[in-house]
């Protein structure tokens, strides 16, 4: 029986999960660290301990939590040998944004052979029963990485519910993109939603119907549709119906989402018609962005997660300093993220260039670099062959995030969209007529140093 060193490693927000990436990646590869890279690392030896079940090493963690100690040498845990097991234990904190969990997943999901367990510590009903519902997707399909994630309470253990969920209107469970997924996930929703069907969703009329391997992908869309028919009730229905069956999967998901959060209004046929369009073209765009993922990156995985907020939220003032005054308008902030679990060789230009049939193909971009996939060039016509990345969008802004040099914040809307939109932390949003607003947030880890101005 080994020996076991247990690192318990503390996040909380976006430069926490870089420091967990980093510290995970230098371990494994037995390179040095820094006192500065540990800030957020405790350790602690189990002499004789091996567990089979990660649930007896999340009670006994949980319970040991105030003997962790920190660690002093950096430098030496490179040195640790195949005489102890390794477990990586996640804590957390109880105050971390929900959307930045997609981060635990792709973590988790790169490094699969090795034992990472994740703890929610302190976590009452209500952050229970919302975690479950943003991380059901995940949960749900994901054996290996439901039965790694635990919530702790009054020292009793759980895992993330998966039955009975109760969708919110805020935000859409964490989606999974890969090669399979993509293909479902921007399919055409009239391989899914029947006419008949339908039918009588909006006439109340509660029978189930097994809708086929693609159902899942609607499910909270379904649900929402239900909870919103009364304020579609003007619209004729065969109208509505054709709508909706024009839609691909994640723009009919997007615009139930949108809709539910508009509770007080009635819409017309004009009015769902244009919802309906601006979606189209917000899936549009985040499919070709799932699409470099699968297609161009060195793993070929990663994740979309999706949020609805209010203008007036605090959270939209204080992340995107947008201004509470004027019209009231919906925001749609998406994430799309990969993990390769380093950026030291290769690049998402590398790979694209590399994943080019013809060979004059691969002498036009020869020169391609990352930051070939982000440069804007004013009056812009069509979108050159070097902006392939964002070959469908006619304007965008980009402002750097911060803490990292292969963690990008963009910002995209179609034309029209804005009138003025800041170029400084200080200055507000002055923002033009439209009704929804995509936020749309890329983690390309697999770049290398983009020089951003």
């Amino acid at each position: 029986m080994k020996d076991t060193i247990v690192f318990r490693i503390d996040v909380d927000d976006e430069k926490s999960y870089a420091m967990l990436a980093n510290f995970i990646y230098k371990r494994e590869h037995h390179m040095g660290l820094s006192q500065e890279e540990m800030g957020h690392v405790t350790y602690k030896y189990y002499i004789g301990n091996s567990y089979r079940k990660l649930k007896r090493w999340a009670r006994r963690i949980s319970l040991d939590k105030t003997t962790y100690q920190s660690v002093n040498q950096p430098v030496n845990i490179k040195n640790i040998t195949d005489k102890y097991e390794i477990i990586y234990c996640v804590r957390v904190n109880k105050d971390s944004d929900i959307v930045e969990f997609y981060n635990l997943f792709l973590i988790k999901h790169y490094y699969a052979e090795l034992k990472i367990l994740i703890l929610f510590e302190e976590c009452d009903r209500a952050n229970y029963h919302k975690i479950s519902q943003f991380l059901y997707r995940i949960t749900s399909h994901d054996k290996d990485f439901y039965d790694s994630c635990f919530f702790v309470s009054c020292g009793e253990e759980q895992r993330a519910q998966i039955n009975n969920i109760k969708l919110s209107r805020s935000f859409i469970p964490l989606q999974i993109v890969d090669q399979d997924n993509l293909v479902r996930l921007f399919g055409n929703s009239r391989e899914v939603l029947s006419e008949k069907y339908l039918h009588r969703i909006l006439n109340n009329r509660e029978e189930k119907e097994d809708l086929g391997e693609k159902g899942d992908l609607v499910e909270g869309g379904i649900k929402l549709l239900k909870d919103i028919r009364k304020q579609l009730s003007a619209i004729p229905e065969e109208q509505a119906i054709q709508i909706f069956r024009e839609m691909d999967i994640f723009a009919f998901n997007l615009l139930c989402y949108v809709i539910s959060v508009k509770q007080k209004e009635a819409f017309d046929s004009l009015l769902l018609e244009r919802y309906a369009f601006q979606m189209r073209q917000y899936s549009m765009a985040i499919r070709q962005l799932a699409e470099n993922i699968v297609f161009h990156s060195k793993t070929g995985f990663g994740v979309i997660a999706v949020r609805v907020h209010k203008q007036n939220s605090s959270y939209m003032k204080q992340k995107y300093h947008v201004s509470g005054k004027g019209k009231e308008r919906i925001f749609l902030e998406v994430i799309v993220s990969d993990f390769c679990g380093n950026n030291l060789s290769g690049n998402i230009a590398k790979n694209f260039v590399s994943n080019l049939e013809k060979e004059d193909d691969k002498k036009v971009f020869s020169g391609l670099k990352p930051s070939s996939f982000f440069d804007y060039e004013k009056e812009r016509g069509e979108a050159d062959a070097q902006c392939h990345l964002v070959k469908a969008l006619p304007y965008w802004l980009l402002f750097r995030q911060g803490y990292c040099n292969v963690c990008l914040c963009l910002i995209f809307l179609l034309k029209g969209d804005l009138s003025v939109f800041m170029q400084h932390k200080k200055t507000d949003c002055h923002l033009s007529e439209k009704k929804v607003y995509l936020i749309l947030r890329i983690r390309l880890h697999d770049t290398e140093n983009l020089p951003l101005t």
